[in-house]
């Protein structure tokens, strides 16, 4: 009775004789709360038995049927929406245009299928990531100015099954697309950083980056690689901000600056810039998934997480890396990670000294990186090296050896891998296979 009431045709008379016969009443609303199935589960610590408990069955059935027949029954999901069928109903005097209830449906009906994509998720969260049919539930958060550039329209989206990392913004204006691209960038590298270890990033690629004993230090260190470039970019820390830290960023225009916490001094000196962007993060271990719309399809991979640790590297050189060397070839490594391929990193023990970013030529990424530190004035002499992907030929490696690189990390997997450790070798040069490529694109 319930379901002939909600989708009986008005204007059909057999209907509404079959119903008057059959003792029937027409429904013209209907407001449903669904069995919070998303929060239930949100905790990853629920067993299939209790989950299902918490499947709703009428309440998304009986929504469905009143969104479909949204002509005559008015389909209520959300609390907010009350407000807006209040004001229409006493503007209007008892009255729900046909454009309102037509937006309703629209509602309900992606309510529902976010609500069922929630349920098919789960279940799938420890099965096979790529099944042939994957639901993508995407709420918007909010519209933004625009996109990359001023003449493109932009939104950001959270997706419930992505666990993103939440942001909180503490001082200055609202985030930019770009902005929200480079933090993003931020997070993911702070995630394979030290404790007190920063980073400066802008266009998707780190500037500098160190891991020293405090945050101050470590920011000053990781400025050094590029100065000029760290102009207008987004910084993260990875420890709490104090009012020395503070002080020597304010020197520098930037557009954010994220770290999991701050000293009330720091918020302090940063909101002297009401421009500047300060946010908090609330963890670093975000989605395991990666999503990238393309204009053939949407590619979904894992993300990149394996293949880090450098003291599980084979030497293949006839010399040893120091421990020094290891220190910072770890550093590299894990530099190199984030950096566009082609990416050839320059480390000490301290920090980053030049990064090759984004050249089609491994050899013209190994150039760059050294033109940045020689910009720099930072020596090369006994720093190491990593490449994000295996040396091709044996040129580049010749390139590296002639700044006096000390040691070098590498995935290792050319047909010519004889050819470049003979080079290594040649020139004295600890090298290190890890077995992982570490593109970027």
């Amino acid at each position: 009775k319930i379901f002939a009431g909600i989708l009986a045709d008005r204007d059909n008379e057999e209907h509404r004789k079959d119903m008057s016969e059959a003792g029937i009443e027409e429904i013209d609303l209907i407001a449903v709360n669904f069995y919070p199935f998303e929060d239930f589960v949100s905790d990853g610590n629920k067993d299939l038995s209790e989950a299902i408990e918490m499947i709703d069955i009428g309440g998304p059935s009986m929504l469905r049927a009143s969104a479909k027949n949204y002509s005559s029954v008015v389909p209520v999901c959300r609390p907010e929406q009350f407000i807006r069928l209040s004001e229409e109903l006493t503007a209007s005097g008892g009255f729900i245009s046909s454009e309102s209830r037509i937006k309703l449906a629209r509602e309900a009906f992606a309510y529902t299928s976010n609500y069922e994509a929630a349920i098919s998720n789960y279940f799938q969260q420890n099965g096979d990531s790529h099944i042939s049919s994957n639901a993508l539930m995407m709420n918007k958060i909010s519209s933004l100015r625009y996109g990359e550039n001023p003449h493109q329209t932009a939104s950001l989206y959270s997706s419930p099954q992505m666990r993103s990392i939440e942001l909180e913004l503490l001082n200055g204006k609202e985030l930019s697309y770009n902005n929200l691209l480079d933090l993003d960038s931020a997070l993911g590298m702070l995630k394979d950083l030290k404790e007190n270890g920063v980073v400066i990033l802008k266009h998707g690629n780190p500037c500098g980056c160190s891991e020293m004993t405090n945050l101050s230090q470590s920011y000053k260190r990781a400025l050094k690689t590029d100065s000029v470039s760290s102009f207008g970019s987004v910084i993260g820390l990875k420890g709490k901000v104090d009012i020395e830290t503070a002080k020597a960023l304010s020197e520098l225009f930037v557009e954010c600056i994220v770290a999991p916490e701050y000293d009330s001094d720091a918020l302090k000196q940063f909101r002297k810039k009401k421009n500047l962007r300060v946010l908090t993060y609330d963890r670093l271990d975000g989605p395991e998934v990666e999503y990238r719309a393309m204009r053939i399809g949407i590619l979904m991979q894992e993300r990149d997480n394996d293949g880090l640790d450098i003291y599980d590297a084979k030497i293949v050189s006839d010399r040893k890396p120091t421990d020094s060397e290891l220190t910072a070839l770890s550093l590299a490594w894990r530099v190199s990670k984030h950096v566009k391929s082609n990416a050839i990193v320059y480390c000490d023990e301290e920090g980053t000294l030049g990064i090759g970013a984004g050249q089609m030529s491994r050899v013209d990424s190994s150039r760059l990186a050294a033109l940045k530190a020689h910009d720099a004035n930072l020596s090369l002499k006994g720093a190491v090296a990593a490449s994000d992907a295996f040396f091709p030929f044996r040129d580049g490696i010749d390139v590296i050896a002639k700044e006096g690189i000390s040691a070098i990390v590498q995935p290792g997997g050319s047909i010519r891998d004889e050819e470049v450790i003979e080079a290594a070798n040649e020139n004295k040069i600890a090298m290190l296979f890890t077995g992982f490529r570490h593109f970027r694109h």
